[in-house]
């Protein structure tokens, strides 16, 4: 996939809109009814002391597929699929790292290379998370809002014994 954006003029003024095209065959489990699914999530990584150039745009989708493209050009850079598809529009960064709701749980992955799940936090049976903050200050909290009403948090320096 590559993006290019255009530039459209609406009620408010001008907006940049992106578009996907394919650059070759994506993987089946990219595709559904033929259609590419729907963008569930998108965050901008941009590591502290680099390029510019080597700043990123990540993009999870319904599938499960999480896909990091180079945000100066539009080239893929990886894919990578999470171990549940995401279930919610739940997407969060703190330092290198991604915190996305999969379901109950939230799946870590490591920012600029997303090619593995580094760690999970289970979450409550029955429920799915809808959104993810890290705290500002203490950023080893993150809260989780669920389906259900509740918000939850997960300390995520803690290492069970």
């Amino acid at each position: 996939m590559r993006l290019h954006g255009t530039l459209e003029q609406n009620a408010n003024g001008l907006a940049l809109v992106i578009h996907l095209e394919s650059i070759a065959d994506p993987s089946p489990s990219c595709l559904q009814d033929e259609k590419s699914p729907s963008v569930l999530s998108i965050i901008i990584h941009a590591p502290r002391g680099t390029a510019a150039t080597s700043r990123r745009v990540i993009a999870s989708d319904r599938s499960g597929d999480l896909r990091v493209y180079a945000a100066k050009n539009g080239t893929l850079i990886s894919t990578m699929q999470l171990d549940k598809p995401q279930t919610s529009h739940s997407m969060a960064k703190t330092g290198n790292v991604l915190a996305i709701g999969t379901g109950p749980d939230v799946s870590f992955v490591h920012a600029s290379r997303a090619d593995k799940v580094l760690s999970n936090c289970m979450g409550i049976v029955d429920t799915n998370i809808v959104s993810l903050a890290y705290d500002a200050l203490i950023p080893s909290f993150l809260f989780a809002g669920l389906d259900s009403g509740e918000v939850i948090v997960f300390n995520t320096k803690y290492r069970a014994p």
